[in-house]
């Protein structure tokens, strides 16, 4: 009965919303907006309950037949155990192989650490050269910008001096 109630309301509550949407994009009054969409609600709520019968139907139909989910538990059962032998030894291998395989990971790890600081050893003069290239154009650029800095810090000083004076005088009034 799941299904006949849910098919009933979804099919009602479709068939109103539709009949609601097309009659406000009409711009037709409330009271032919309000009839027509209790008619489409009601023969939504009927064809909706009619999908929800036959889906409840078939529902009870393959329920009664029982015999074809047992027959696949029991072959999948019968399956997985045929397979553990052949699981158990492939992760035996996986194992020793895994083992055999330790001391030249370990080996390629180390290589890879002796190369990564041979090439940070290389790469350091490189880096203190660029670092002091990078200082020394940094005090070029400031010995450059010291005599634009103090002309507007002068001409800065000379507008403060000229709002104090200003606001003085505008006190003193």
């Amino acid at each position: 009965m799941g299904k006949l109630v849910k098919g009933l309301l979804i099919g009602g509550a479709v068939g109103a919303g539709v009949a609601a949407i097309q009659g406000l994009q009409n711009d037709e009054p409330v009271e032919v907006l309000k009839r027509r969409a209790l008619r489409a609600g009601a023969q939504g709520a009927a064809v909706g309950a009619m999908v929800g019968l036959v889906l409840a139907r078939r529902a009870k139909r393959r329920a009664a037949r029982p015999g074809r989910t047992a027959v696949a538990i029991g072959a999948l059962a019968e399956a997985a155990h045929a397979a553990r032998p052949a699981l158990e030894r492939a992760a035996e291998v996986a194992r020793d192989r895994a083992e055999q395989a330790r001391p030249h990971i370990e080996h390629g790890a180390k290589v890879a650490r002796e190369r990564a600081v041979e090439a940070a050893e290389q790469a350091r003069p490189h880096i203190e050269h660029g670092a002091k290239v990078a200082r020394d154009r940094a005090v070029e650029a400031a010995e450059q910008a010291r005599p634009h800095i103090e002309h507007v810090a002068k001409a800065a000083r000379e507008r403060a001096l000229e709002a104090r004076e200003t606001a003085r005088q505008r006190v003193a009034a």
